[in-house]
């Protein structure tokens, strides 16, 4: 009796568990990704807002197998934990494995695992995302909008280290109004001024000045002549701004 007992909850263990996997290509480096999922979790929250808000770690150090570490995310539209701890980390695979030991997901699953990993080839990079889980009852839906959480979360993670901004200063002895007036009305006339620079300005559609008139530059950069075109998209004339 215990044999034919212990077969049915097999048949049953068997219909409860399951497996996702999903690959997505990236365009960042992969070292880099396997890095922040590694070392820097908690730096997620500043690269996938919507999705990830904070990131702790509550036992251990960032990135050592048996580290703890507490996730507030937003996931179907609703605010939910997660409690982890890193069971594997595999540096020659690019490979970190975690297991799910608190949070709203265990309202679901008697157990859940999630492992990411990269494959680098070139200036291709794999990243494979692994969710291994068993559910509470048949009822339980696959986590498929869990699987593209952790995919949205991967492109947000891309997405931020494509884009970027640079700020920089400079004092000029000269007009301000003047240089303002340059770049707005008479960019055109800055090849006569920086000659190893600009070589031409055209422009190709639109008036002087004007937002929406588009420019075409001639340029040297680098040692290497190279073209621009460009649209005037915003004029602030208060802020001395094109």
């Amino acid at each position: 009796m215990k044999f034919c007992l212990d077969v049915t909850k097999d048949i049953e263990t068997h219909h409860l568990t399951g497996k996702l996997v999903s690959e997505i290509n990236i365009k960042t480096d992969g070292d880099v990704f396997h890095e922040i999922f590694r070392y820097r979790p908690h730096h997620i929250s500043s690269m996938s807002p919507g999705y990830i808000q904070n990131v702790d770690i509550h036992e251990g150090e960032w990135g050592t197998v048996g580290s703890v570490i507490f996730w507030n995310f937003t996931h179907d539209g609703k605010e939910k934990v997660a409690k982890e701890v890193i069971e594997e980390i595999d540096e020659e695979k690019k490979l970190v494995k975690f297991k799910v030991i608190g949070g709203d997901i265990l309202d679901y699953y008697k157990s859940f695992y999630l492992t990411v990993h990269v494959e680098t080839k070139g200036e291709d990079n794999l990243v494979t995302w692994i969710l291994e889980y068993e559910k509470l009852n048949q009822d339980i839906p696959d986590p498929h909008t869990l699987m593209k959480f952790c995919l949205d979360v991967t492109k947000d993670i891309e997405t931020h280290h494509l884009t970027g901004k640079l700020v920089s200063e400079i004092n000029i002895k000269t007009d301000g109004d003047v240089f303002h007036e340059i770049f707005r009305y008479r960019p055109h006339h800055i090849s006569s001024m920086s000659p190893g620079y600009i070589q031409n300005v055209d422009i190709h559609e639109g008036e002087w000045g004007t937002v929406g008139s588009v420019i075409f530059w001639n340029f040297t950069h680098d040692g290497k002549e190279k073209v621009a075109k460009e649209v005037i998209e915003e004029i602030d004339e208060e802020k001395k701004l094109v």
